[in-house]
C-alpha cells in the first residue's frame, strides 16, 4: 500500500486497511518522539511480517484469524483477490491459547470470502472444523465444495492437490503454530526464528 502524508511517500509492505491504522498510530508516536521521517521509511523497507501474519509463500498466503474484528479485516482484504480457482483452508481450534469459545465465528463476515459463483473449494480443519463448515454453509458457500478434515497436515496436503490458483490459509493461533511445523517438515520454509 502506497500513500502520502504531507509530501512524504510511504510504502507499507503488507496489504489491508487495518495495517494502515497500525502504521498511522505508530507514525503519530514517532512524530511525537521526533523520529526522523527517513528512519521511519527505512524501517518500512526493512520490515517483514511475523510468521503467519500476511505471510507469502510459493503456493499462496497465510493470514492469522483469531477474533471477529481481526478476521473480518482479513476477509475484507482478501475478498477482492479471491478467484474461483483459488482455495481456502481454514483451521479453527478451541485450545486455551485460541479461546475455548468459538462463537466469534458467527460475528465474523465469512460471507466476504465467497466468490460470486461460489465455485472455490474450501477445506475446514482443526478441532472445530465442523462448526466452521456450518458457519460457511450459512455464509452461502456451496456445501458440496466444503471438505472437513480435522487433521491439519492432511487438510494442507489435500488443499494443495491439483491446486490451479492460490491457497489462502486462515488459521487460528494454535493451528498457525501447527502449520508452521508442517511447513518446516515439508521443507517449504525455515523455522520462523531462522528467517532473515
Amino acid at each position: 500500500i502506497d500513500f502520502n502524508i504531507n509530501t512524504q511517500k510511504f510504502s507499507l509492505p503488507v496489504p489491508g486497511i487495518y495495517h494502515v491504522y497500525n502504521f498511522l498510530a505508530a507514525f503519530a508516536c514517532a512524530q511525537y518522539l521526533k523520529i526522523p521521517i527517513s528512519t521511519i521509511q527505512q524501517a518500512l523497507k526493512d520490515f517483514s511480517p511475523a510468521f503467519g501474519r500476511v505471510e507469502r509463500l510459493d503456493f499462496g498466503y497465510i493470514f492469522l484469524i483469531k477474533n471477529p474484528a481481526g478476521a473480518t479485516q482479513v476477509f475484507q482484504t482478501l475478498a477482492p483477490e479471491i478467484k474461483d480457482q483459488d482455495r481456502l483452508l481454514l483451521a479453527l481450534n478451541d485450545n486455551l491459547a485460541d479461546g475455548t469459545d468459538v462463537s466469534w465465528i458467527w460475528d465474523s463476515e465469512f460471507e466476504l470470502l465467497r466468490t460470486p459463483n461460489s465455485k472455490q473449494q474450501t477445506i475446514c480443519s482443526g478441532s472445530r472444523a465442523q462448526d466452521l463448515a456450518v458457519r460457511l454453509k450459512y455464509a452461502g458457500f456451496n456445501p458440496k465444495l466444503i471438505i472437513i478434515e480435522n487433521h491439519l497436515d492432511k487438510a494442507f496436503k489435500q488443499a494443495r492437490i491439483g491446486l490451479k490458483g492460490r491457497l489462502f490459509v486462515l488459521p487460528t493461533y494454535t493451528a498457525l503454530l501447527e502449520l508452521q511445523s508442517i511447513l518446516v517438515k515439508q521443507g517449504l520454509k525455515n523455522n520462523y526464528w531462522q528467517n532473515e
